[in-house]
C-alpha cells in the first residue's frame, strides 16, 4: 500500500521520499539520543550481569554477529515500519473507516482513534508527537503512526511483556526522530541502539570468560 504513493501522491499528505532527508548535524543527531543508549545499556546490564548466561560463542563472534544484526535491523525495520507501513496505514485507515461506517452507520474507527487511542498515546509520549498525532494532519496520520508502531511492537512479543512494552516506546521515539531529523537519522539511531545492546552482551561474555562460575 505504501508503494501506491508512487502512483498517486494525493493518497497521503507527504511525498514519497519526503522523510529521506537529514536535518541537523551528525553530532546533534547521534548525541541527542544519549538517554536511549544509556537506558538500554543499564537495562541490559541488569538482565545480563545478574545471572550466568553460558555463552557458546566467543565475545568476538558475538560482536561481529551483533554488528551485522544491528545493521540489518536498523535499515530494514525503519524502512518497513516507519516508512512503507506508515504510508500504507495512511491509505488503509480511511478505507477501513469507510467500510465500517457503511456497515454500521457510525465512524467507529475514526472515533476510536481520535477520541481514545491517539490522546492516550499522546499522553504516554509526553506530547512530543502531538503536532503529528493530533494537531498537524488529522486523525488518519495519528492512527497510521500508532498502527505501524503497533506492528513494530508486536514483532517483539518474543521478548516478553517488558520487551513488548519497551519496543512500543522505542518505536514512537523512532517516529519522533524521523519527523525531526529524517528517516536516515532514524536508521542510524536504531543501529546504534541495537549495537549498544550487543556491546553489553559482548562485555558480559568477556566477564564470564574471566569468571566462568557466577552466582545466579
Amino acid at each position: 500500500l505504501g508503494l501506491l504513493v508512487l502512483i498517486d501522491s494525493r493518497l497521503v499528505p507527504f511525498t514519497f521520499f519526503q522523510f529521506w532527508t537529514w536535518e541537523g548535524t551528525l553530532l546533534q543527531v547521534v548525541m541527542g539520543a544519549w538517554p536511549l543508549y544509556l537506558g538500554m545499556a543499564l537495562l541490559n546490564a541488569f538482565f545480563l550481569f545478574t545471572k550466568h548466561n553460558g555463552y557458546s560463542t566467543t565475545p568476538q563472534e558475538i560482536l561481529v554477529m551483533g554488528f551485522r544484526i544491528s545493521v540489518i535491523a536498523g535499515f530494514v525495520e525503519e524502512i518497513f515500519f516507519r516508512w512503507l507501513m506508515f504510508y500504507g496505514a495512511i491509505i488503509f485507515m480511511p478505507l477501513l473507516n469507510w467500510v465500517v461506517w457503511y456497515i454500521f452507520g457510525v465512524e467507529i474507527i475514526r472515533l476510536f482513534y481520535q477520541d481514545l487511542v491517539i490522546p492516550v498515546a499522546n499522553f504516554f509520549t509526553l506530547q512530543y508527537l502531538q503536532h503529528i498525532l493530533m494537531d498537524g494532519y488529522g486523525w488518519v496520520v495519528g492512527a497510521a503512526v500508532i498502527t505501524a508502531n503497533g506492528q513494530f511492537r508486536n514483532g517483539h512479543l518474543y521478548q516478553g511483556f517488558f520487551g513488548w512494552t519497551l519496543s512500543w516506546f522505542f518505536g514512537m521515539y523512532m517516529f519522533w526522530i524521523m519527523f525531526t531529523h529524517g528517516l536516515p537519522a532514524a536508521i542510524l539511531i536504531h543501529f546504534l541502539v541495537d549495537l549498544t545492546v550487543f556491546f553489553m552482551v559482548w562485555l558480559d561474555a568477556h566477564y564470564e570468560r574471566i569468571f566462568p562460575v557466577r552466582r545466579v
